[in-house]
């Protein structure tokens, strides 16, 4: 019976393709559940490291006051920036270049 024979052909493709279709549909589920996890630890690294580089900056500010007045002259800034190891920490911490310029 050709008619049977076609309809049998028809149902595996359509049968195979739907079954395809559902398995690439979980395999990329996952794969985007897997991404949004990295990015959501990728951003809270992120946001560790520029908490970090802000204490570092903190740290760096109350060196620079030398006279524990909880403010920083501009005399104490040029002096701070000549110190080796505050101009170092400044250029660890990538701040823009115009920012340490003298």
């Amino acid at each position: 019976q050709p008619g049977m024979l076609l309809f049998f052909f028809t149902f595996a493709i359509f049968t195979t393709f739907g079954v395809m279709n559902v398995i690439i549909g979980v395999i990329v589920e996952s794969t985007m559940s897997a991404a949004k996890d990295l990015d959501a630890k990728l951003e809270k690294l992120e946001m560790r490291m520029k908490l970090e580089r802000l204490q570092e900056l903190r740290d760096l500010v109350f060196e620079m006051d030398t006279d524990d007045s909880k403010t920083i002259s501009v005399a104490e800034i040029d002096k701070g920036l000549q110190d080796d190891v505050i101009r170092d920490t400044f250029d660890k911490l990538d701040l823009p270049p115009d920012f340490t310029a003298n």
